[in-house]
């Protein structure tokens, strides 16, 4: 392990501790679902992009954005990857659960597993736009 890969552990660190130091107050309440839709589009040059959202208490959270950008690009690969504008409307929940002990951890020694955080997204996905020559500037 070189130095750099150290380097980039203690940096990830110190962005989480600062980011939860200043969005905690934002970050969703685990195992609470939050209904909304979201508006997505996915492009001629292969990138998933949201167009809107409407999640009553996610606005302006960083950790919902980041799950958002993940789900929608997973989305859209299901779907095949298919230009086009999406919606999705459906359940937003953070689970956490505990993370997991190896069979040697030494509580004296070892510091305590991470959290396992999964981000569950329930709903359905309508196409309300599709290209079928994959150009909308087809003639």
């Amino acid at each position: 392990m070189g130095l750099q890969h150290v380097a980039a552990l203690i940096e990830a660190d110190n962005f989480a501790a600062v980011e939860a130091a200043t969005f905690g107050h934002l970050a969703p309440e685990t195992n609470r679902a939050y209904p909304g839709v979201l508006l997505f589009t996915y492009t001629n040059w292969g990138q998933t992009e949201p167009i809107e959202s409407n999640f009553p208490g996610m606005e302006d959270n960083p950790w919902f954005y980041r799950a958002m950008g993940d789900f929608i690009y997973e989305l859209s690969q299901a779907h095949g990857e298919v230009v086009g504008v999406y919606r999705w409307e459906g359940t937003y929940t953070v689970k956490v659960t505990p993370g997991e002990k190896p069979d040697d951890f030494d509580p004296e020694y070892d510091a305590e597993p991470p959290n396992d955080v999964e981000h569950v997204w329930l709903g359905n996905t309508t196409i309300l736009w599709r290209s079928e020559e994959h150009s909308a500037l087809t003639t």
